[in-house]
């Protein structure tokens, strides 16, 4: 006699069942960790894209605000109109807004990444 013979036929297939939702369970599993490194993969990405996007924008304020100084002097002698000094002047709040955006945008990727890190790494 094998040991089928002493199991009956719900019990046989309650263990099937119970197989198949264990292989369901697993790929599932599998499924969301794999969903969950790929959002991780992507949330440093956009952390280091937008560091770069940060220090970008703090040369290109460093500039503005260079422009800004020399456009102050020649304007001061005469040499540069007001028109010139506005649209020297519109660059540089150009460069602060961009700046603060991108600032502020690198933080939010942080903390994104940060909040992966902490609850969906899977340890």
């Amino acid at each position: 006699m094998n040991s089928k013979q002493f199991l009956s036929n719900s019990t046989v297939n309650s263990i099937k069942k119970a197989k198949l939702e264990l292989k369901r369970n697993e790929y599932a599993f599998y499924t969301v960790r794999k969903q969950v490194e790929k959002e991780l993969t992507q949330a440093m990405m956009d952390v280091e894209t937008a560091w770069k996007k940060f220090q970008g924008s703090k040369k290109y304020l460093s500039s503005a605000k260079e422009a800004i100084r020399q456009i102050t002097l020649k304007f001061e002698t005469g040499a540069a109109g007001i028109l010139e000094y506005n649209d020297v002047m519109s660059s540089l709040i150009d460069a602060q807004t961009q700046y603060l955006s991108t600032k502020y945008e690198y933080l939010f990727k942080i903390k994104v990444l940060s909040l992966y890190q902490n609850e969906f790494v899977i340890r």
